[in-house]
C-alpha cells in the first residue's frame, strides 16, 4: 500500500527533523511505499536540511527542483521526501498543496511536532486492506513533553457533527489520522477560512458526506506540548465561539448535554480505564534513534490545558 505523508512546516526544524525520521523508518516495512511530502512557507536553513536529509528540494513555487539539490529517485526505496517551499495562506493551505500532490492511496497529514509511533503504517494498511468500505481511520496518540516524557493520553473517538461544533474540543487527534486519497477527489479539502479549528471544521464536512469513519484502539502517534501550539493561541478561542455558532441554536443551548454524552462514549470507549504502555520515540537529545517510554500510571487529564 502507499501513502502519502503531509507535513506543514514553518521554523521548526528541530522538531521536523524528528517527525521525518519517525515517517522514514515506518519503510522498514517492504511492503510499504512512502511519499512524504513537506510544505514549508520559508524557513530559514530549509535548503541545508533537504541536502542533510537526501530530499527533493522545491524552490519558490514548486515548479522545479533547485539545481543541484534534487537526488534522483531510488528506484530500490521504498521512501521519498520532498520539500517543497512556497507561501501559503496557513496550515490547512499547506496541507489542502500537499494532499493536491498525493499520490499515495492513503493520505495523512503529521505536523512537525508529532511523530508515528513504531509500525504504524502497517498496522493502517492492515485494517484498510481487510476493511475496503472504510474511508477513514482513526487511532490513539500520546501527548509527551519536549524531551519526550509521558504527559498524557488522548482516546480518540470518530466525530459526531454537533459535539465537533460545539464543544470546542475535536475527538480526534489529526497527526493520527488516515483516509483514502479517494476522500479528497470528492473535493474534501480542509476547509478555507480558519486558521486553528478547520479540522473541526472538516470533520463535519466529512460527516456531512458520508465519508465511512473507524475508530483502531491502539497508540498510532505522537505530539509534543511544546507551550506554543496552534491551539493553544489566543485566535483559538475566537474561531471555537466561531465555529459553535455554526450550529443549530437548541444545539448551542445543549451543549453541556452534548459534551456529557460525548464523555459517556469516552467512558464506553475505555479512554478512563487505561492499562500501563510503553512508546518509543525520537527525540532531540537522541534524534537517530528512537528512546524507549515506560508508562506505569496512565492518565487522560491534560494538566493545564
Amino acid at each position: 500500500m502507499k501513502f502519502t505523508i503531509v507535513t506543514p512546516h514553518f521554523n521548526q526544524l528541530e522538531w521536523l527533523r524528528l517527525c521525518v525520521a519517525s515517517v522514514a523508518d515506518q519503510a522498514s516495512d517492504r511492503s510499504l511505499a512512502i511519499e512524504h511530502i513537506v510544505q514549508d512557507a520559508g524557513s530559514a536553513g530549509l535548503e541545508e536540511f533537504a541536502r542533510t536529509h537526501d530530499a527533493a528540494f522545491y524552490p519558490e513555487g514548486g515548479l522545479s527542483a533547485a539545481a543541484g539539490n534534487a537526488p534522483s529517485p531510488n528506484p530500490h526505496s521504498n521512501y521519498s521526501l520532498s520539500i517543497y517551499r512556497e507561501k501559503d495562506a496557513g496550515m490547512y493551505d499547506a496541507i489542502n498543496r500537499g494532499f493536491r500532490r498525493a499520490t499515495g492511496e492513503v493520505v495523512a497529514w503529521l505536523n512537525a511536532d508529532e511523530q508515528y509511533l513504531p509500525g504504524t503504517l502497517a498496522r493502517v494498511a492492515d485494517t484498510m486492506t481487510k476493511e475496503p468500505e472504510c474511508d477513514m481511520l482513526m487511532g490513539d496518540a500520546v501527548v509527551t513533553d519536549p524531551s519526550g516524557g509521558y504527559v498524557c493520553s488522548r482516546t480518540c473517538l470518530t466525530p459526531s457533527r454537533l459535539h465537533s461544533l460545539v464543544s470546542g474540543n475535536l475527538s480526534f487527534l489529526s497527526a493520527a489520522n488516515f483516509l483514502r486519497r479517494s476522500v479528497i477527489e470528492r473535493g474534501l479539502f480542509l476547509p478555507a477560512g480558519w486558521r486553528v479549528v478547520g479540522d473541526a471544521a472538516w470533520a463535519t464536512d466529512l460527516i456531512a458526506s458520508g465519508v465511512t469513519m473507524r475508530r483502531i484502539p491502539q497508540y498510532l502517534a505522537s505530539f509534543v506540548d511544546t507551550g506554543d501550539n496552534l491551539c493553544l493561541r489566543p485566535e483559538a478561542a475566537d474561531e471555537m465561539a466561531r465555529l459553535a455558532k455554526l450550529a443549530p441554536l437548541w444545539a448551542q443551548y445543549l451543549r453541556p448535554a452534548i459534551i456529557a454524552w460525548f464523555r459517556v462514549r469516552k467512558l464506553l470507549a475505555g479512554a478512563y480505564r487505561l492499562t500501563p504502555f510503553s512508546y518509543d520515540v525520537f527525540t532531540n537529545a537522541q534524534p537517530n534513534r528512537r528512546t524507549h517510554f515506560e508508562v506505569r500510571d496512565p492518565t487522560q487529564r491534560w494538566a493545564g490545558r
